[in-house]
């Protein structure tokens, strides 16, 4: 049975974590097809997409010790989400092309597909056969879905942390140790982001070189006198990647 708020426990059986897994699978056939190989766009719709499933089964894991970090996880999840609706609008307006009418037939249709269909497969299907116009569409609709299933959720777990009391005040100290855990391990993982040394594990500096004009993105460990050559990926956009992971752990665990 699909639901919207399970009793904790199994978050695959969460109709908002299938609907947000077909919503990653559709973004990232999106991105590999429609999008420009080293476009910057590519990688922030994807994390984005990820950041939304992610938070929601991290929020279900969390539920046991802590029902207030729960509730941001999902409001992360929530917010992932409307950056990548955001996005998508962004590629049709910016294409000047036809966004779907919210009355429109192939809304209607979409909208009773869904009903009948929550895994990724048959949604890739129709988008191996359709041009990057409709798949967005697609990708709106159900960004939308998702949105109001999300704020439903929220309501319910608002409701019961508002009639159990603040549950972090009555934790036992192992829980309390727990949830600590689990705040400093993201953290530190935050942290760490970017390209580590295949030899020793440390993050590589920056060895972007520059021939006749075209980058070479390069990175370089300066003790293991080792070089990885990556795909368009630069020292700004690790910062900026990983400031903004650095962001998002706080918001979550209210550093």
């Amino acid at each position: 049975m699909n639901i919207i708020l399970k009793n904790r426990g199994n978050y695959k059986e969460l109709l908002t974590f299938k609907k947000a897994t077909v919503i990653f699978d559709l973004t990232y056939h999106f991105c590999q097809k429609y999008l420009t190989k080293g476009d910057r766009t590519v990688d922030q719709m994807i994390q984005a997409a990820r950041s939304g499933k992610q938070n929601i089964a991290e929020g279900v894991a969390a539920s046991s010790t802590n029902a207030e970090t729960e509730i941001k996880l999902v409001n992360v999840a929530k917010a992932s989400l409307k950056e990548l609706l955001t996005d998508f609008e962004d590629y049709l307006r910016t294409r000047r092309l036809r966004q779907w009418n919210k009355n429109g037939k192939e809304i209607t249709w979409l909208r009773n597909f869904a009903k009948e269909h929550l895994d990724s497969a048959p949604y890739l299907a129709i988008a191996e056969q359709r041009d990057g116009e409709v798949v967005a569409n697609m990708a709106i609709v159900l960004l939308k879905q998702e949105d109001y299933l999300l704020h439903r959720q929220l309501e319910a777990l608002e409701k019961q942390f508002k009639e159990s009391g603040d549950l972090r005040g009555r934790m036992k100290p192992a829980a309390k140790e727990a949830a600590a855990k689990n705040r400093d391990a993201a953290m530190k993982e935050a942290k760490s982001y970017g390209v580590k040394c295949p030899k020793c594990g440390k993050l590589m500096s920056d060895g972007t070189t520059s021939s006749n004009g075209v980058l070479e993105y390069k990175w370089r460990c300066f003790d293991c006198k080792v070089d990885v050559k990556t795909d368009g990926l630069s020292m700004m956009e690790v910062n900026r990647e990983r400031a903004r992971k650095i962001m998002e752990v706080k918001r979550i665990y209210g550093y």
